[in-house]
């Protein structure tokens, strides 16, 4: 299937307090926050308790993902300072994918790792809890000290529609 995610991504703090050469006490702080629409490919591996067409029933799954970013938002507050005068700049703007650092934002393609567990009423309801974590680094030129990485956590609920009670064997 093809699964659609509006996230509201990542929050990021950062801070830094250090002294010029004249001993004037400077400071830092960088706040970013992305918000992220994926297109997600699972294949996932279902294990179902019970006969297939018994209900109700329990549903396990777990398989890679394949996930592709089709956009989002990107907003940054940095502000900094000396002897408690600060400045302050806010960007906001559609994200910028790619893989150049310092012009864009995240990497457009990743790969995550997924389960879910699941119940199936039996009167066309289900309820879903899930977890992704991503095993790419999302950082435009990431390495070692520049990482940046998907994880989610979903509850789902859904209705299924045309369901035969007949026995298909």
């Amino acid at each position: 299937g093809v699964r659609f995610d509006a996230n509201h991504g990542t929050t990021s703090n950062g801070e830094r307090n250090f002294a010029t050469g004249s001993g004037i006490p400077n400071y830092e702080t960088d706040e970013r926050a992305y918000n992220l629409v994926y297109a997600n490919v699972p294949l996932y591996f279902v294990f179902k308790t019970n006969n297939f067409y018994e209900d109700p029933h329990f549903i396990f799954g777990i398989g890679p993902s394949a996930n592709f970013l089709l956009g989002g938002r990107y907003k940054q507050e940095f502000s900094s300072g000396a002897n408690q005068n600060a400045r302050l700049t806010r960007r906001e703007h559609n994200i910028n994918i790619g893989d150049v650092r310092g012009k864009d934002n995240i990497r457009m393609f990743d790969v995550s790792a997924d389960a879910f567990v699941g119940y199936h009423t039996g009167k066309n309801l289900y309820l879903k809890a899930s977890y992704a974590v991503g095993l790419l680094n999302l950082a435009p030129d990431g390495d070692a000290d520049n990482t940046m990485r998907n994880m989610s956590i979903g509850i789902s609920a859904g209705w299924t529609f045309g369901l035969s009670k007949k026995n298909n064997w």
